[in-house]
């Protein structure tokens, strides 16, 4: 998927709004040399009858140029947790580090932790 497009899994719609790098602005969180963070932006809607979670650390995994890359904890900012209940949404951010000369940047977030479905979001 690719930004500003929407998915349906199993009555959660997700919104894939924004990919970017990011500077956090604080001299203390900064990314290891030859990398940059990342920032993606998505929106999740549940249109379920039940309640629908949404997990930062258990859902997401990173890889740029196909070789693994690191979640990254930028303070307050970071994060895209919730159980929404019927009709709710969420919006939220996680973060990458990410190498800068990377051709290549592809989140997976696991939809089903059974069955192992991922959905792959382009970030570049």
């Amino acid at each position: 998927m690719n930004v500003g497009e929407t998915i349906d899994v199993d009555g959660l719609l997700i919104t894939f709004i924004s990919a970017e790098p990011y500077e956090s602005g604080n001299q203390f969180i900064t990314p290891n040399e030859g990398y940059e963070f990342w920032k993606l932006d998505f929106s999740f809607e549940n249109t379920s009858d039940s309640d629908q979670t949404i997990s930062s650390m258990m859902d997401w995994e990173g890889y740029a140029d196909n070789t693994k890359i690191d979640q990254t904890w930028i303070g307050d900012e970071s994060g895209l947790d919730a159980t929404l209940s019927p009709g709710r949404n969420t919006q939220g951010s996680i973060y990458f580090e990410v190498p800068v000369d990377a051709e290549s940047i592809e989140i997976e977030y696991e939809t089903n932790l059974w069955s192992g479905e991922r959905i792959v979001f382009v970030a570049k």
